[in-house]
């Protein structure tokens, strides 16, 4: 936004391609529904919608995102190279078997890139899928990674950044949510 590239008012129009599981709620709503990309980013601080999230990073561009981590303070953003959207991290984990997780962990990004846009992509992750997962899978290895302070230097820099001209519903976004009480 601070770049020109995106506005708070551009509208996002929901996808069947770019729905994920919950939590959230958008993935309920009719593909073609449209919301301002403010609301987007909103839903996804406020009730951690997994399918506003994959639409602001589809939207803002994979790349966009992973240089993002750098300027706010990621001390090693190529963890999370390429940045997982969560319906492909769902369909990592529920849906394809561990040799074809291997091949993921084993590729190199470019790889992986190809991996994601042609394997996974075509791949839907279910409800029911998800219902069998009661234990932890592949958390040391396929997840988005950071660390305390990693997480507290991004907060950091969203405020500061929320005090620029035009940033200023970054503030309010990241409030929208209070966390734990």
């Amino acid at each position: 936004i601070a770049a020109g590239q995106a506005r708070w008012e551009d509208e996002l129009t929901v996808r069947d391609d770019l729905k994920s599981l919950p939590s959230g709620t958008m993935q309920d709503e009719p593909a073609g529904t449209t919301h301002t990309l403010r609301h987007v980013a909103e839903q996804m601080i406020a009730i951690s919608d997994n399918t506003a999230a994959d639409h602001l990073l589809a939207h803002l561009g994979r790349e966009t995102v992973e240089a993002s981590q750098a300027s706010l303070g990621h001390s090693d953003p190529t963890l999370n190279q390429p940045f997982l959207s969560t319906r492909e991290l769902f369909v990592l984990k529920l849906v394809f078997d561990d040799a074809a997780v291997g091949r993921y962990l084993a590729a190199d990004t470019a790889e992986r890139r190809r991996m994601l846009a042609e394997e996974v992509a075509p791949l839907e992750p279910t409800i029911a899928q998800a219902a069998g997962w009661t234990s932890p899978r592949f958390i040391d290895t396929l997840e988005w990674f950071a660390s305390t302070e990693d997480l507290c230097r991004a907060m950091a820099a969203l405020h500061a950044l929320a005090a620029q001209p035009g940033l200023e519903p970054v503030a309010a976004i990241l409030a929208v949510n209070p966390g734990i009480p």
